[in-house]
């Protein structure tokens, strides 16, 4: 079994997934989908989509985005357990032909989720702190169950099939990941409601532990022998 990560961008790669698959003895590589590359899959191998900068429905200026919604369209025929985070989420949700959209507040940083019974039954607590950097939201996909929501962004996550799951927010990421994001999106710490600015208190240490640990279980039920 390979892990496989498609990447959009050289600062967004797998951070703490790539600890969780070594320590496991999982093999796990790469791809810059923005660079034309997508992998030929075994059945027994994962996927992880990540996230990125750009939206789902930027495919004149991305327009390898239309490769890559094509290439997740025919994993998800095959039956094959995917986790998508952020821009991958999004992704996996309009291949299954649910709506990505604008939402009202744009979301960056440390802001707490709600579990819905499908997170719960994945092992989120109730309530707990992750990690926010999007502006863009999904509807629920056909037949998809919620996740988890945020009172600044109703659709946090989704579960289908019990072997694929989309994580709007973050809960993989280290502080070198996030001083990554700051230094290469740092144009969109604005002054908002739902926005911290402070990229110090964004790369917190301590915090980006705590969501490890729930990453970490995380993708033990998602990405093991037994699906979701």
């Amino acid at each position: 079994m390979t892990l496989h990560c498609l990447m959009h961008v050289p600062f967004e790669g797998p951070a703490m997934i790539a600890r969780w698959a070594a320590a496991r003895g999982i093999a796990l590589q790469t791809w810059r989908v923005d660079r034309g590359e997508l992998p030929r899959l075994e059945p027994a191998d994962r996927l992880v989509v990540l996230g990125g900068p750009m939206g789902v429905g930027d495919q004149v200026l991305h327009p390898w985005l239309e490769g890559e919604l094509a290439f997740l369209c025919e994993q998800l025929g095959q039956r094959r357990q995917i986790l998508g985070i952020c821009l991958g989420a999004q992704l996996l949700a309009a291949a299954l032909g649910a709506s990505v959209t604008r939402q009202e507040h744009t979301e960056i940083g440390w802001f707490d989720i709600s579990a819905d019974p499908a997170g719960l039954a994945l092992g989120l607590p109730p309530r707990c702190p992750a990690f926010h950097w999007h502006g863009e939201t999904f509807a629920l996909p056909p037949g998809a169950e919620r996740l988890a929501h945020s009172d600044a962004c109703v659709n946090q996550g989704f579960v289908w099939e019990q072997r694929v799951v989309g994580l709007q927010f973050h809960l993989e990421v280290t502080p070198a990941a996030i001083t990554g994001m700051c230094a290469q999106c740092g144009g969109d710490l604005v002054p908002g409601p739902w926005i911290e600015q402070d990229p110090a208190r964004l790369a917190d240490a301590a915090a980006c532990a705590r969501a490890n640990v729930l990453a970490a279980e995380l993708l033990d039920r998602c990405l093991g022998p037994e699906g979701c």
